[in-house]
């Protein structure tokens, strides 16, 4: 459906929040309605859902590439539109905080 171009667009978009459909269609160079379509195909759910495991997948990213970085700011990065709401998302997805999952992931605090 997209471009590969238009994919990786998609990867490296702002997921500033309240980023809406149509203005991801217009930063793609697509309509709404195909975008619409490549998301359900892609089996990502509706649009909210797919923003959001992107911006999930972002955070784990930064999580563990800058591992001195506050959770605050690895949630406004990537977009969520507070700490909280970012903390809470994140453990209905992954079982345990984003500092628990950090350090589990470094090797610093094994997750049990």
């Amino acid at each position: 459906l997209l471009s590969r171009r238009q994919r990786q667009m998609c990867k490296e978009t702002d997921l500033h929040p309240g980023l809406t459909i149509k203005e991801l269609a217009d930063t793609l160079q697509t309509n709404r309605t195909y975008l619409s379509e490549y998301i359900k195909a892609t089996g990502n759910g509706s649009f909210r859902d797919w923003i959001t495991n992107l911006r999930l997948e972002y955070a784990k990213r930064q999580l563990l590439r800058h591992p001195g970085q506050n959770i605050s700011g690895i949630a406004e990065a990537a977009g969520f539109i507070s700490p909280s709401h970012f903390t809470r998302i994140f453990k209905a997805r992954e079982g345990v905080s984003p500092s628990s999952w950090r350090r589990s992931q470094l090797g610093n605090d094994p997750i049990s």
